[in-house]
């Protein structure tokens, strides 16, 4: 009998990777009904691939000192649809948008634009 290792072996392997070392939070999104979007993702239809109210929770989180306006256009630059490119070099532009940051254009506490 060959040694098989199933997609839903891997998954779960990365899953308790992710939580358990690195505190990573899984959200099991699973419903009997595939197109109930009632999943606790707290998205509208479950083609959205984003979690964007979680991603917004995070990222106001992570940058108190910016105003809600401000996040709210770096998310729109993150989530933005891109039709135009090959799925590869789509998810290489995200990639860096993550790790490099995204830029945004706004006015600070002083009235300059930063």
């Amino acid at each position: 009998m060959p040694n098989f290792i199933s997609e839903d072996q891997i998954e779960k392997a990365a899953v308790e990777l992710l939580t358990g070392t690195y505190g990573y939070r899984a959200l099991n999104c699973y419903t009997a009904d595939a197109a109930n979007p009632d999943d606790r993702s707290q998205r509208s239809t479950k083609q959205e691939v984003v979690f964007t109210a979680i991603l917004r929770q995070a990222a106001l989180k992570l940058n108190p000192a910016l105003a809600p306006g401000v996040i709210e256009a770096a998310l729109e630059t993150l989530t933005a649809r891109r039709l135009f490119l090959s799925p590869v070099p789509a998810n290489k532009e995200i990639y860096e948008l993550i790790r490099g940051g995204i830029p945004v254009q706004y006015e600070d506490e002083a009235g300059r634009n930063a």
